[in-house]
């Protein structure tokens, strides 16, 4: 299949890395992530594209594993250390569903999508990363999280071992709700951090009501990136039948990453791959 067929080549000249027009674009998104800590690119993928996406991701998501953890806005465990009441033991709950990459179609536009290289040199550009790399997991590879009625994503950073950055693309506007919002961007690490944190969990007020938290446009086809070192983000409860649907591709810096067999459990309710065999070597551009 031509990659031209998935991705919006003429608007972001992905398959010329290297070239005048692919540098001017990488660094325009480089400023943009680099101040806000999120970038969104509308249309990165064809409308045909997403269509299809949308399909293969209808196919699974009513039997998508469910899970609802509990969580502090640091994805960390609780701190004995620090008072109950503080913002680092704060308890908040998530809810949403998962299907994995070994669920999805082996030479599905889903999956298609990551096996493209000029993508994944793509990211690595934008984000200014040395290295990176396809993860080696055959659940967390590629993912779709499927937000049905009633459930929702709290406040969090992300304390992802393997790589900062989520990459994620638009596939389904929810009948209502969903929505990503994201503060303004602080380094986990800031000694600012807890009062920002506090300031946004408690006051949640929108930057146009003089608070700090924005909101994400979703729109299907669209490619987000986020730093989730720097935003604190979230996604508000869904309502009504239609789910939001979303694809995520999983990057690490270090070769052959795989999640621990905790971690699947928790995401995908299993350590134990589905019968279709999760193979690359058929995938061709």
């Amino acid at each position: 299949m031509s990659s031209a067929y998935i991705f919006s080549l003429a608007k972001y000249r992905i398959s010329e890395p290297g070239s005048i027009v692919f540098n001017r674009i990488v660094h325009g998104c480089r400023t943009i992530l680099r101040t806000h800590g999120v970038l969104t690119l509308d249309s990165f993928v064809t409308d045909v594209c997403v269509i299809r996406m949308a399909r293969e991701a209808q196919a699974k998501a009513t039997t998508a594993w469910t899970f609802k953890t509990g969580h502090t806005p640091f994805s960390r465990a609780y701190v004995p250390t620090l008072p109950q009441n503080h913002i680092r033991n704060k308890f908040l709950e998530t809810k949403m569903s998962r299907i994995g990459c070994d669920e999805l179609p082996q030479n599905g536009l889903i999956r298609l999508v990551y096996e493209y290289e000029p993508f994944v040199e793509f990211i690595r550009a934008v984000t200014e990363q040395e290295t990176l790399y396809k993860i080696s997991d055959p659940f967390a590879a590629v993912t779709v999280d499927v937000l049905k009625n009633g459930q929702s994503q709290s406040w969090r950073y992300e304390n992802n071992p393997y790589n900062r950055y989520k990459v994620m693309l638009m596939i389904q506007k929810p009948t209502e709700g969903g929505i990503f919002q994201y503060s303004t961007p602080l380094h986990i690490d800031s000694p600012l951090v807890e009062q920002h944190t506090e300031k946004v969990i408690n006051e949640e007020k929108k930057e146009e009501e003089g608070g700090t938290i924005r909101q994400l446009r979703f729109e299907p086809g669209m490619l987000c990136i986020i730093d989730t070192h720097r935003c604190l983000h979230r996604i508000t409860t869904v309502v009504g039948e239609k789910d939001r649907l979303v694809t995520e591709y999983a990057f690490s810096n270090n070769k052959g990453t795989k999640c621990s067999r905790e971690k699947l459990l928790e995401l995908f309710g299993r350590d134990s791959p589905r019968p279709t065999p999760y193979d690359r070597s058929d995938v061709m551009f």
